[in-house]
């Protein structure tokens, strides 16, 4: 096996592979373990169930697509799958989906017999980036997003962007809306890359893919390795994400798919860095507006046409069961330039309020 791109300490230790996946690595993984069965979202597992090379004998779960598959009727289904073929704590499961088909697998392997072994195929430009790295698991609720949930740790993810090529263009920008965010995040020429690679990463061109996986699994992992339990710095990755979920909340949880909300998100971040006066590059949100537009991405909440808008009140609420803030207080991380942000800053109703009118 080749070694990982990047890698995360620990016992074991959560290794990432951004290259084409090799069947020969799942299975030189697999005998680590007493036993392994797979956990798939059942429109992937028909178009890349190949990928497991003989790995797609054993045990297989499959689950809805996307969003519908994060809820506790999936979670009490994937555990029964868990308990009838007999897994162990020395056993592993492995995803094959979405960052939603890894949040609920991660989720079962973390409760199951108190852990199994989980490693993920993120087989989303969302999961490669972002969703299936860090071990943060999780289902939703009626009242939030990924409310219900666990920090569990990959032992292994393999980001392979030639699995992207039956996205659907919506989902592609879907991940270019995470991208962006780590691109912010990431300094000015991680901004600026971005910028270049718009047009190519529109076209889903596999060299402009594998540059913007590698820029925010890499962000990612620099991150995790500091902060693995978002005690502080890891805070930063929610960038935008307040936002972004209490829109989710109120148009519907899978309505909206979340990096599209994140990309909005992030606008009504920088807008609302600006109006604080933390913002010192006050033309950064037309230039981030500029590129959202190259990316086919919205940059406000009216661009997403909801059937119904949510009002300033409706978001409000939202945001009060965001899991990141004390109990009806949400926390914001507001950008004062690129590469350098600022968590848990509050904000009041009113001003959120102003931005969202904007």
């Amino acid at each position: 096996m080749i070694s990982p791109t990047l890698s995360i300490p620990g016992n074991p230790p959560s290794d990432l592979w951004v290259a084409d996946l090799d069947p020969g690595w799942l299975e030189t993984l697999a005998q680590e373990h007493d036993r392994v069965a797979v956990l798939a979202d059942e429109d992937v597992h028909r178009l890349h169930g190949s990928c497991l090379g003989s790995l797609q004998e054993r045990a297989t779960h499959l689950v809805p697509p996307g969003e519908a598959c994060k809820s506790f009727d999936q979670l009490q289904a994937a555990l029964e799958f868990c308990a009838t073929n007999g897994l162990s704590r020395g056993s592993l499961l492995i995803t094959l989906g979405g960052g939603a088909t890894s949040d609920l697998g991660g989720l079962a392997a973390a409760l199951f017999k108190r852990g199994l072994t989980v490693a993920h195929i993120p087989t989303t430009l969302v999961g490669q980036v972002d969703a299936a790295i860090g071990g943060k698991t999780a289902i939703d609720m009626r009242a939030g997003k990924n409310l219900v949930g666990a920090f569990h740790m990959p032992r292994a993810v393999f980001a392979d962007v030639r699995l992207l090529r039956t996205l659907p263009p919506v989902e592609l920008q879907a991940g270019l809306g995470e991208v962006v965010k780590c691109g912010l995040l990431g300094g000015k020429e991680a901004f600026a890359q971005l910028e270049r690679d718009a047009a190519d990463l529109v076209a889903g061109d596999p060299d402009a893919l594998r540059r913007a996986v590698l820029l925010g699994a890499g962000l990612k992992v620099e991150i995790v390795k500091e902060d693995p339990r978002e005690q502080g710095r890891r805070k930063l990755l929610n960038l935008g994400h307040t936002f972004a979920h209490a829109i989710e909340t109120c148009a519907g949880h899978g309505t909206v798919p979340h990096g599209i909300a994140v990309a909005v998100g992030l606008q009504m971040a920088l807008r609302a860095s600006r109006a604080k006066k933390i913002l010192t590059d006050q033309a950064l949100p037309e230039r981030l507006e500029k590129l959202l537009r190259a990316l086919g991405l919205p940059s406000n909440l009216d661009d997403l046409q909801l059937q119904k808008t949510p009002t300033t009140g409706d978001l409000w609420r939202a945001m009060a069961h965001d899991k990141k803030g004390a109990v009806g207080k949400p926390e914001f991380i507001l950008l004062k330039d690129l590469g350098a942000a600022e968590w848990g800053v509050p904000l009041d109703q009113a001003l959120v309020g102003e931005l969202w009118n904007l």
